[in-house]
């Protein structure tokens, strides 16, 4: 039986739709398999490793103290006619801040002056007495005794024309007493005493406190275990003080300012008591943004250590074996054993690493995500994250941003 011509057609339809339901099941396998491929890679976030100047610190809680706090009594007796200050006012050295009612020494001032005069006239009228009768010893016409007697009372009253002078003296300083002027640079606290009442000459009441406060002291305590860090550290030159002021109503992402100092005084002693060696620091105050009584944290900086990498502290996670990071090559985990040292900022110090294996400021460390890795796994950088590295503490050692008081 022979073939129609156009029997061939259903045979040739169906071959084709065979083949394009096998491109369509390799397509879609092919789909999946991406999909299955791209599902393992685990997402992670990641930031750069910076190798760079570090400082070596303890730290520490300290309080800011004036330089110099001065009780102001009064130096002479009587009432106070006026107050020239404002309270909390800053006042300069010479300033008046007092005057005490000075008429009584006005008066003692006179009346030793009007001494001071008797006594001259009775001098001079002894050296007259004493140049005329010089002659007359030596011819007989005078006892040498009487003659003596002269020259005693001439310079009796040489002697009480000193002791005038001196009582003048005595009597101008006591009418300086009762002008009162601020000794120092400062601000003044509350006046104790008003104008007035009546104040006794140095046992009497403070009439205002005055405080230096610019430079500021700040006291603080370090361990006993880094004296000999400290020690050494001095010998080689100044250590710098970093002190930071809370700011309790700032926002929360506002960072708060420092300050910079140095070290000014150690101890001769370790407290038993607390196993501490108590240090004093020295702090610029031009703007008076400091006060004194502020709680501060100190940071002691001993010196710096080049080249130290510094890894985000958050990147950091603690197993069986201690300290751990994953670091990114070839877009797969790696994972490094370390031990870290200091806190600097939002980064911490790569003190050491566990074995040979090390990872270099060229790798991106996870910040986020590396709970679930393990080493050798896919990763997907799905973010990268930039953290707080304090600027100002790392040029300290070379820019000579520190403005310290010269002695």
């Amino acid at each position: 039986m022979k073939s129609k011509p156009f029997d061939i057609f259903p045979t040739l339809w169906t071959f084709l739709a065979a083949v394009s339901s096998l491109l369509c099941f390799l397509t879609v396998s092919c789909e999946k398999q991406k999909q299955k491929d791209f599902s393992t890679s685990k997402p992670v976030h990641v930031a750069e490793i910076i190798q760079g100047e570090a400082p070596v610190y303890t730290d520490s809680i300290g309080i800011l103290n004036p330089d110099l706090s001065v009780d102001i009594r009064s130096q002479a007796t009587g009432k106070i006619d006026n107050c020239y200050f404002a309270e909390g006012q800053y006042v300069k050295k010479g300033d008046l801040l007092f005057t005490i009612d000075s008429q009584l020494y006005k008066a003692l001032l006179d009346q030793s002056k009007a001494t001071l005069l008797q006594d001259m006239a009775v001098r001079n009228l002894a050296k007259f007495v004493v140049d005329k009768n010089k002659t007359l010893p030596t011819s007989g016409a005078m006892a040498v005794q009487d003659y003596a007697k002269n020259i005693a009372k001439l310079e009796e009253m040489e002697a009480k024309v000193e002791l005038g002078k001196t009582l003048i003296r005595q009597n101008e300083i006591k009418l300086e007493y009762c002008k009162i002027a601020s000794p120092i640079d400062g601000i003044t606290g509350y006046r104790q005493v008003d104008p007035g009442n009546i104040v006794t000459e140095n046992s009497g009441s403070i009439l205002v406190n005055i405080k230096k406060i610019d430079p500021l002291n700040i006291d603080f305590t370090i361990p006993e275990k880094n004296m000999e860090l400290l020690k050494t550290s001095m010998k080689k030159g100044e250590l710098q003080i970093v002190a930071t002021i809370d700011n309790f109503n700032a926002a929360a992402n506002t960072i708060s300012k420092k300050y910079y100092g140095r070290l000014e005084v150690l101890d001769n002693a370790i407290n038993t008591a607390t196993g501490t060696i108590s240090l004093r620091g020295i702090i610029p105050n031009k703007n008076r943004e400091l006060w004194p009584g502020q709680f501060a944290k100190i940071k002691l900086i001993f010196f710096y250590n080049k080249n130290s990498l510094l890894i985000p502290y958050q990147s950091v996670a603690v197993g069986l074996k201690g300290e751990y990071v994953f670091c990114i090559k070839n877009e797969k985990a790696c994972l490094y054993w370390i031990k870290t040292g200091l806190r600097y900022g939002d980064y911490i110090v790569v003190d050491s690493f566990l074995g040979n294996d090390k990872f270099s400021p060229v790798d991106k460390i996870v910040t986020i995500g590396q709970m679930g890795l393990i080493s050798g796994d896919k990763v997907n950088i799905v973010g990268k994250d930039s953290f707080y590295l304090p600027k100002e503490e790392k040029n300290l050692s070379s820019s000579g941003e520190t403005n310290l008081r010269n002695n």
